[in-house]
């Protein structure tokens, strides 16, 4: 971690605002799925980004601008990914976010990385929501690219260190989704049960049909017919619910570990069979502790209904604003070399961009759904349980290494 920036964040209002021509907002294209079978999440990461840039600009906005979030369907796909993006940059947007489709990510980081070495005057900075693609993380890593939720091994080794060592769980069945992001995370966890927990044994490793199984109760009967002490599983959104209802309806005992941070929802379609059998990792959850986080989440779940999850697209919002203020410029290379590097004592601890490789560090929690102790717990929406925090990573324990070597633009040096 480089040198500190001590900075308890706010979203903060220059005390002499620039005169920055004609432009009336500063535009950030969401370039993600409104339609196809990663829609319920694309709209879900839509909602929360509305919310946090109300908040932003509630607070003064950046440079006295307002910033505006500029809605684009890829509808699933890389091509319609790489249209939209060109679209973008006609309309004169200058950055790019993502967040639910690793596929995606990697097209889109790749695209901007070449337009900006073709127009060093027109660059575009990729705030990246999600947590696949770990190629941008090592030999792929850009310069143009910033990754504000934790990578998926981050939260994969977090949850290993969770699995109870007292020998109640000696094997495991892995159930995830049928395409790309699937087919990593089970290799994944595959590889790394291996390396960390070789005493677990694997006795099922299944995909099923991304967003079109309506009924998971076959699924969740295999389960229990090969006798796994556990379920893991990387599904999000419809399909992860869907695990939940069958697994309540099992009226099996095995322990589900989830790693998305996309679990709105699932706490109510488990009730009460999920007591003390569900797991998950997050980057903040509602019961954390005292957090500049919870009225805001409040006010989130009051307005849709929905537990707000969110806190990738909150930092990111939030450094994007400092580092706009910090370097006295909207423009993406002044603000880029800015934020990389930048550190903060942030809602949940010290946080800080990595100037190698542009990963994000932040404390990560391992939560169990429980009955809220002494009714001071807050419960997930529709739900009587909530989650309880059991195992807290600081974020040099979540640190990995890295081949990156980034190529950098001239006369930008490492901070």
């Amino acid at each position: 971690m480089t040198r500190l920036i001590r900075l308890f964040f706010v979203f903060l209002l220059a005390a002499n605002p620039l005169k920055l021509g004609a432009a009336d907002s500063i535009k950030i294209a969401l370039i993600d799925a409104l339609s196809g079978p990663y829609a319920e999440l694309g709209f879900a990461t839509l909602r929360q980004y509305q919310e946090v840039i109300a908040h932003a600009n509630s607070n003064g906005g950046a440079l006295g601008l307002k910033l505006e979030i500029v809605p684009l369907d890829d509808q699933s796909t890389v091509e319609q990914a790489l249209g939209n993006l060109q679209l973008a940059i006609r309309q004169g947007i200058r950055y790019v976010s993502h967040g639910n489709n690793p596929q995606v990510a990697l097209a889109l980081a790749e695209a901007i990385d070449h337009h900006n070495r073709e127009n060093p005057g027109r660059t575009v900075l990729f705030l990246d929501v999600g947590d696949g693609a770990p190629q941008l993380d090592n030999e792929q890593c850009s310069f143009w690219h910033f990754r504000f939720d934790a990578g998926f091994e981050m939260k994969l080794r977090t949850l290993l260190d969770g699995i109870p060592e007292d020998g109640s769980i000696k094997t495991v069945y892995l159930l995830n989704q049928d395409d790309p992001w699937g087919h990593y995370a089970g290799r994944e966890t595959l590889r790394l049960l291996n390396e960390k927990r070789p005493e677990i044994q694997v006795v099922g490793d299944d995909v099923h049909p991304l967003g079109k199984v309506k009924d998971f109760s076959g699924y969740l009967a295999k389960i229990r017919d090969s006798g796994a002490d556990a379920i893991v599983t990387a599904d999000r959104g419809a399909d992860l619910v869907g695990i939940m209802k069958a697994a309540a309806k099992s009226g099996g005992e095995a322990s589900i570990f989830v790693l998305s941070n996309w679990v709105s929802a699932a706490p109510a379609a488990i009730g009460e069979q999920g007591e003390n059998r569900v797991t998950g990792v997050f980057t903040w959850h509602a019961n954390v502790g005292s957090s500049l986080l919870d009225l805001f989440s409040e006010d989130y779940r009051s307005k849709h209904g929905e537990d707000w999850n969110g806190l990738a697209l909150y930092v990111a919002i939030q450094m994007l604003v400092t580092s706009m203020e910090t370097a006295r410029s909207t423009d993406p290379l002044q603000v880029a070399v800015v934020l990389e590097g930048l550190s903060f004592l942030g809602a949940n601890g010290p946080t800080a961009m990595r100037d190698d490789n542009h990963q994000l560090l932040q404390p990560l929690f391992l939560a169990t759904l429980t009955t809220p102790g002494d009714g001071t717990g807050h419960t997930a929406a529709g739900a009587k349980l909530g989650w309880q925090t059991v195992l807290r990573k600081e974020p040099d324990e979540t640190w990995l290494d890295s081949v990156c070597k980034m190529e950098r633009p001239d006369g930008v040096k490492r901070r």
